[in-house]
């Protein structure tokens, strides 16, 4: 079967789908649709209504309500005729360029669409299923000289080049996009990271609405409990594996560790 390439003949917004997931977070629309100007809000359908009343432009209401983020990002997935179906979380406050003698911020619409239409474009043309950017803010870990991440998690912030496939874990209510970039991984090899840019999303598991809506200690520990028992050594969680209790209390810290080969 041939792969999918960017179509040149085409325009960007025709092939690349912009969408946020959102859930009780209609405070956030001001300042997501002026970073993502033109994206689709995929909302639960009793709460269509204050979103449009908030100023989000194009609101989708979902067909049920999910059990977890995993069986609403597949759903998205299912939702968009777009090549590229891209998920950005709902609390974006900036994109970081890392490039240059000091970190800036970006934030200007026009710029940000086209830091991700260039990274969906060199995905679909390398024949790279997923694709998003780096996960780390911090100037002095960043390898101008090796920019692009081959087996990074791909998080809050990714685009998928294959929406017609299956790559979620509906079981998990988080971590399932570190879920999705190891099963990228073992399908498809390697991942594409622009680690020259890295999507800010303030203080993350904090915050009303979204996840918090559902997520509780007990699950959150399980979901930890999983994704190790499923990847093993190839995934670190908190800092390492040690147990999902306090692997929970470091929730920003993950790693993926699939060494890859160039021969």
């Amino acid at each position: 079967m041939a792969r999918a390439c960017f179509d040149y003949s085409k325009t960007l917004e025709e092939q690349i789908a912009l969408v946020i997931p959102s859930r009780g977070r209609a405070h956030n629309v001001e300042r997501m649709e002026a970073l993502l100007p033109g994206a689709s809000w995929a909302v639960p359908t009793d709460e269509v209504d204050a979103y449009r009343d908030a100023g989000a432009a194009t609101v989708i209401g979902e067909p049920k309500a999910f059990s977890s983020m995993a069986a609403k990002r597949q759903w998205i997935l299912s939702a968009f005729e777009a090549p590229v179906v891209f998920q950005c979380d709902d609390d974006l406050q900036h994109v970081l360029c890392l490039v240059g003698r000091k970190p800036r911020k970006v934030t200007e619409p026009e710029a940000i669409r086209a830091i991700i239409h260039q990274a969906a474009v060199c995905a679909l043309d390398a024949g790279i299923v997923g694709f998003g950017f780096n996960r780390n803010p911090k100037p002095m870990q960043f390898k101008p000289h090796d920019f692009i991440g081959m087996t990074a998690p791909l998080c809050a912030a990714f685009g998928i080049t294959e929406p017609g496939k299956k790559w979620f874990d509906h079981s998990l209510i988080s971590r399932e996009d570190v879920d999705m970039t190891l099963t990228m991984l073992l399908k498809r090899r390697i991942v594409w990271a622009d680690n020259r840019f890295y999507f800010h999303f303030g203080d993350t598991w904090s915050g009303d609405g979204g996840l918090q809506l559902v997520r509780t200690k007990k699950r959150d520990e399980a979901d930890v409990a999983r994704v190790a028992r499923k990847w093993g050594a190839n995934v670190s969680l908190g800092g390492g594996n040690r147990n999902a209790q306090w692997a929970t209390k470091k929730r920003g810290a993950m790693s993926i560790r699939v060494p890859r080969r160039i021969t």
